[in-house]
């Protein structure tokens, strides 16, 4: 059965999706992706970085919808998620480059060595 929603309060709609309603999540995703999709955006300006940014926040929610706090305000809710989520995904994507660029620069050593020993020889 779906629930139409429209005009409801917050609350209401997040006790629904922490019942279990897909129809709630929907919802929610449905009447917020665009602005949060705005907001990401002017944290990052990787487009996919932040629509998957969005689409794993969502999932998450849907996963720990039992266990999630009580708010009364789904989109300030969401947009701390989503910029907790893009910050950690940023820092994270920067110290996986950080470690490509070193292994990258030994291996140039590497090769630059090799080159002087084949020399000498």
């Amino acid at each position: 059965m779906s629930i139409k929603y429209s005009n409801q309060e917050d609350e209401y709609i997040w006790k629904d999706l922490q019942s279990g309603s897909r129809s709630a999540l929907e919802f929610i995703y449905r009447s917020h992706f665009d602005f949060l999709y705005d907001f990401g955006l002017r944290i990052s300006p990787d487009h996919s970085q932040v629509s998957d940014a969005i689409q794993d926040l969502f999932v998450e929610i849907w996963n720990r919808r039992k266990r999630l706090s009580h708010t009364t305000h789904i989109r300030p809710y969401l947009y701390v998620s989503l910029k907790r989520k893009l910050i950690r995904n940023i820092k994270k994507s920067r110290k996986e480059s950080a470690t490509e660029l070193k292994e990258y620069h030994f291996e140039a050593e590497l090769s630059i060595d090799e080159l002087i020993v084949a020399s000498e020889s």
